[in-house]
């Protein structure tokens, strides 16, 4: 999967803005490294059941159906990710 450095320098931001991420010690000066907090790691079960209900849906919709979904799914991410659609469906609504 290919990120640009601006989506994860913007997906960081955010993360650290809702406490979730922290700067974490480097070795090379050049390089910034994160870890996730203790908030971060105390949700892990609720957004690895998130997942999990999420893969579950799609494996549901793809029985329902008479042709593989995968392809259409695929060509579906290659123009606006999940995690993007994620992000703009998780906005406040304004």
């Amino acid at each position: 999967m290919k990120v640009t450095h601006s989506a994860t320098s913007q997906t960081i931001a955010a993360m650290r803005q809702e406490e979730l991420v922290d700067d974490a010690p480097s070795e090379d000066a050049r390089m910034r490294r994160i870890k996730l907090t203790t908030k971060a790691c105390e949700a892990m079960p609720l957004l690895k059941a998130g997942w999990r209900a999420t893969e579950s849906a799609i494996a549901e919709v793809e029985r329902e159906i008479p042709y593989a979904m995968t392809s259409d799914i695929r060509a579906a991410v290659a123009r606006r990710t999940f995690i993007q659609r994620l992000h703009d469906n998780l906005r406040p609504a304004r």
